[in-house]
């Protein structure tokens, strides 16, 4: 009986041990393994754009629903800052804010920011989880990407969710659907009005350098 204690104590102390060396699991999100499982799958498509956004007419948008995902995929209670350099109507800040986080947006133009500010938070049915009671913030600013850290700390942001220009595919006949030609407007600075192809990637490349020193 007293080897049987005594065994029991030396498997408790080891036990304690081995607890006091683990480390501490650091959790890439905060969802159940339910919700994990269904958003780990390949494709997504059971997303879509809600009616407020289908009125907004922005040539090249994606669903706050998609953002909102992603940023509840990809960060955790302690990762509060989501950043989207090419902002346009504010899909990212606004699925961030509505997660109860900060989103950080930037766009060109004064027609999409302004749109982007006015926008109404989206319902909590877009959320896989329950949501977050903590109220959000959004930050949007009438600005050249490449200038982004004239608005953002360096290694002050947790996650970019965003969409860049097409190069100048805007610009072009659409020859698969025939729907008219469309574009961000006339702004020297639009990535987008760029003819050559390099020019273009050289471009782009230099508003990630600096996307890259603000991430944590």
């Amino acid at each position: 009986m007293k080897d049987a204690i005594e065994q029991g104590q030396l498997l408790t102390a080891a036990d304690e041990h081995t607890k006091k060396r683990a480390p501490a699991v650091k959790r890439a999100n905060d969802l159940d393994g339910k919700h994990w499982l269904r958003n780990s799958i390949s494709i997504w498509s059971d997303l879509t754009k809600t009616p407020e956004e289908i009125a907004l007419k922005h040539p090249a948008m994606f669903p706050a629903q998609l953002a909102a995902r992603l940023i509840e995929s990809f960060t955790n209670s302690t990762q509060t800052v989501v950043l989207d350099p090419f902002s346009g109507v504010g899909s990212t800040v606004v699925a961030a804010e509505m997660l109860g986080k900060k989103g950080i947006g930037l766009d060109i133009s004064p027609e999409y920011v302004a749109k982007a500010r006015q926008r109404p938070l989206p319902a909590a049915g877009l959320l896989s989880s329950n949501g977050n009671s903590t109220a959000g913030e959004r930050q949007l600013y009438k600005a050249d990407a490449n200038n982004l850290l004239e608005y953002v700390a360096p290694a002050s942001v947790d996650l970019v969710v965003t969409s860049p220009p097409y190069w100048d595919i805007l610009l072009q006949r659409r020859s698969a659907d025939y729907k008219e030609i469309r574009n961000y407007g006339d702004a020297a600075t639009d990535l987008g009005r760029i003819g050559d192809y390099r020019q273009f990637i050289d471009a782009l490349g230099r508003v990630f350098d600096e996307v890259l020193k603000a991430l944590k």
